[in-house]
Order: C-alpha cells, then structure tokens, then sequence
C-alpha cells in the first residue's frame, strides 16, 4: 500500500517539477491526484480533504513567492 502511495506521489511530483513556473490549474491538477492517491491507499475522505485545504494555500504561496524572486532579479 505504501510503495503504491509513495510511487504515485513521485509520478505527481516528478510531472510538477518539469514545468518551469505553475499555474494555478497545475496546482489544482496536481492536489487532485494527491486526494486520488489517499483515497486509493483508504485514507478517510475527512482526512484527505483536510491535508489537501492545508496544502493548497502553501502551494500557491511557493508559486508567488517563485515568480516574486524571478521578477525581482531578472531571471
């Protein structure tokens, strides 16, 4: 169960990290695949949902906080 869980959540991750800047819509694409996984692996919905509430905002933080340095220093 847990080398299923684990292999997912590298094919999610690895597919995130090949695009150079995410987007909202990859964000979303990729927190969707994370619940499908949990839920695959019988983690509660309540449980699932909850990490991924937690999560997003987080994620989303990281992106803006990557473009912010991108457009500060010109790279």
């Amino acid at each position: 169960m847990f080398e299923n869980l684990t292999n997912k959540f590298e094919e999610i991750f690895s597919s995130l990290k090949k695009a150079p800047s995410l987007d909202e819509n990859q964000v979303d694409e990729g927190l969707r695949g994370i619940r499908q996984a949990l839920l695959e692996a019988d983690v509660s919905l309540d449980v699932a949902k909850a990490f991924i509430e937690k999560v997003k905002p987080k994620a989303l933080g990281s992106r803006n906080y990557k473009i912010y340095i991108t457009r500060r220093h010109g790279c």
